[in-house]
């Protein structure tokens, strides 16, 4: 088991299907952050618009991300 300490700020933590990448949400839920799983590091970070973000989940081929709001919109 790898234990990885997050800041406190990331708040939900997805891998994609083959665990290359995983994706978090920071910022207290304002950013999508896309890492690489090998390096730890951050290959995307996507910005929400003023949305604020509940959850994550890749779908099933890992290539996409869907993301839920706390309003409950996708």
């Amino acid at each position: 088991m790898l234990t990885v300490d997050f800041p406190p700020d990331h708040v939900s933590i997805v891998f994609n299907k083959d665990n290359s990448k995983f994706a978090s949400i920071g910022n207290y839920g304002s950013v999508i952050n896309i890492w690489d799983s090998n390096s730890f590091t951050i290959c995307n970070a996507i910005g929400t618009k003023g949305f604020i973000l509940r959850e994550l989940s890749f779908s099933p081929n890992g290539q996409e991300l869907i993301a839920i709001t706390t309003d409950c919109s996708l």
